[in-house]
């Protein structure tokens, strides 16, 4: 039982010394005070701070060390060769997200051009098929009553059969093709 009160008071008495020493008021070494300032986060180069610029809005600023009161550079056991080599690896962070990114863009311009010359060599083949099917037709025999050289009858898409002349025998018409009047011979009776 007197652990437990033990735990609660030290925890009690650690937030409240923490509240107290992270809100207050931080005037830099260039004289800019930032009212209400709470530390959210500790960089060897610097503290971010959360802070009120004017009473119902909220601000976040960077403070580099180098800017701030020796009592705080103590506090967050401030170095300059740490905050330089933080700095550095830094830089160095953005400028390798920085190429990423750059290589990305790149990276997507090729995969474009690389799928439109696809989409254009496709269209090319389509239309060469396409060629293709219409050279491939099957000539006709000149009379254009839809044989072929072989003798086959063989009808093509869009085609139509026409009425052959007279005197010509196992040609039938199409059934588009207009009708002709049937011809009645003398003496014969159907």
């Amino acid at each position: 039982m007197q652990t437990k009160h033990f735990i609660i008071a030290g925890a009690v008495v650690l937030s409240a010394s923490l509240g107290a020493a992270e809100t207050n008021s931080i005037t830099t070494r260039d004289g800019i005070t930032y009212t209400n300032a709470v530390i959210q986060r500790a960089d060897p180069n610097g503290i971010v701070i959360e802070y009120a610029p004017r009473r119902g809005s909220v601000g976040i600023a960077k403070l580099k060390f180098a800017n701030l009161p020796d009592e705080l550079q103590r506090r967050y056991n401030y170095s300059a060769t740490n905050a330089l080599i933080f700095e550095q690896n830094h830089a160095a962070g953005v400028a390798r997200r920085q190429q990423e990114i750059e290589q990305g863009e790149i990276e997507k311009k090729r995969l474009r051009r690389q799928a439109e010359e696809e989409a254009a060599a496709l269209e090319a083949k389509r239309q060469q098929d396409a060629a293709n099917a219409a050279a491939q037709t099957p000539p006709e025999n000149g009379y254009g009553d839809g044989y072929s050289g072989d003798g086959s009858r063989r009808r093509l898409p869009g085609q139509d059969f026409r009425v052959p002349p007279t005197g010509q025998v196992g040609v039938e018409p199409s059934p588009n093709a207009p009708r002709q009047p049937a011809r009645s011979f003398p003496g014969r009776s159907r």
